[in-house]
């Protein structure tokens, strides 16, 4: 088993940039895109993935949202509109940049392609209507 990530941390608490969009190419048996958007200095972030798989089924599809507000942390899956929701436990100071995971033939990495700083569109930061979400206790539910 190999687990490798490589994650911007800065001692400082903070990005050095206020607004960003970070677009990854993901390859191996698991292959697609994502997309991440940052405001407030990683305050808020919503990650845009959708995936295709070659295993199990042939070529299963995947489309997820995970948004991070200092309040709450949103995993969404965009094809069946259901989700959780629960606090935000994280660090703001913390991106990823690229990962790669090998385990019993499984292969899946994710790398940048491009960070754009600037503004991010407000609407990005918007949940869709209609979904199911079930809230999640940090404490309680693993």
């Amino acid at each position: 088993m190999i687990l490798f990530f490589c994650v911007l941390n800065l001692q400082a608490n903070q990005l050095p940039f206020k607004e960003a969009t970070i677009h990854y190419k993901i390859t191996g048996n698991t292959y697609g895109k994502q997309t991440t958007y940052i405001r407030n200095y990683g305050e808020e972030r919503v990650t845009y993935i959708e995936t295709h798989s070659k295993i199990m089924h042939p070529d299963s599809k995947d489309r997820q949202l995970i948004m991070i507000t200092p309040e709450w942390t949103y995993h969404i899956n965009l094809i069946t509109q259901e989700g959780t929701r629960e606090p935000t436990l994280f660090r703001k100071d913390d991106i990823l940049l690229n990962s790669a995971v090998k385990i019993l033939g499984y292969k899946k990495e994710v790398t940048v392609t491009s960070i754009k700083k600037g503004v991010v569109d407000d609407t990005l930061f918007t949940l869709p209507k209609g979904l199911n979400l079930v809230e999640k206790n940090a404490e309680t539910d693993l």
